[in-house]
């Protein structure tokens, strides 16, 4: 049994977002696996209204050297389709259709110029029979349940809300997740990478909480780039963080295997991060995490 994959599927792996190890497996593993030419392509579009050329031709790059099956046309339409579909304005499929000049030639010849168009017929009105009683019943009942329902929603409108905002700092919402990351044993089980892309996680979230910094939304390099011009963190503590994210990007995406010993000291270094830069004045909103997780669960 061989993989193909999709758009969807390649973005999830460059941006690590959810199924990206599933991902990562698939193109690691022993089956076949193709990636269509016009993936590459939509791939590629995409990130050119995203990102810089420089960038996206090295993440291009990356992605040609995958150990999938490439089957397309030439490597070098693949690019112009690409650069034609990112100015807009085009579909997908257009942006590999070479321009066809159109003639068109009437087939009536000189008769044409004789030719007479007749007025259609007038619209003829089919007579409709009466609806019978019982179909008059039924609008009637719908009109009558739709007043009622726009009564009991003006009225529910009306009543004052009782919502009861939740708060929690942030370092007490990192805390638990750290926990709760310990407990899933991933180390135990030989889930390495999956540690490491949640460690990194929690701390990014902690950093967006803490210090109003996007960190889950930007890649390292962006992260980074803008960390050096805040004044939010000492630099110490910058330091520490390029070396925790440059370490996690080595697993993530180098392939690389850290022994016990990083892995331990990755962890207190997160946690460390944590304690140093705490502040119980600093409060995290929750309520609307806090009511879907009871959604779920009574769901569940």
């Amino acid at each position: 049994m061989g993989y193909v994959l999709d758009t969807s599927a390649v973005m999830r792996l460059l941006f690590d977002e959810p199924g990206a190890v599933e991902v990562q497996e698939i193109v690691e593993g022993d089956q076949e696996v193709v990636l269509p030419f016009m993936a590459v392509m939509e791939v590629e579009y995409v990130l050119r209204r995203r990102l810089p050329e420089p960038r996206v031709e090295q993440i291009v790059a990356t992605l040609r050297a995958w150990p999938v099956e490439i089957p397309e046309s030439t490597p070098e339409w693949g690019q112009v389709a690409a650069r034609v579909k990112a100015r807009g304005g085009l579909s997908l499929g257009d942006a590999w259709t070479d321009p066809i000049e159109i003639e068109v030639t009437s087939l009536l010849g000189e008769e044409r110029e004789n030719l007479t168009i007749a007025d259609i017929d007038d619209v003829v009105e089919m007579p409709r029979p009466p609806w019978p009683w019982w179909v008059w019943l039924i609008i009637a009942l719908v009109l009558i349940a739709a007043l009622l329902v726009t009564a009991y929603w003006l009225w529910s409108r009306s009543r004052p809300a009782k919502a009861v905002r939740i708060f929690k700092s942030a370092h007490e919402i990192a805390y638990e997740r750290l926990r709760r990351l310990v407990d899933r044993q991933l180390i135990e089980n030989q889930r390495v990478k999956e540690f490491y892309e949640h460690i990194s996680t929690i701390l990014r979230h902690y950093i967006e909480d803490r210090f109003d910094l996007r960190a889950p939304e930007q890649t390292t390099e962006e992260f980074l780039s803008d960390l050096k011009q805040s004044r939010a963190l000492a630099p110490p503590d910058k330091e520490n963080l390029e070396h925790f994210l440059a370490h996690c990007d080595l697993v993530k995406f180098a392939k690389h295997h850290p022994d016990q010993r990083q892995i331990q000291d990755t962890f207190d270094l997160a946690k460390a991060f944590v304690e140093k830069t705490q502040s119980e004045t600093r409060m995290v909103d929750i309520t609307d995490r806090v009511q879907g997780q009871a959604s779920q669960e009574g769901a569940a």
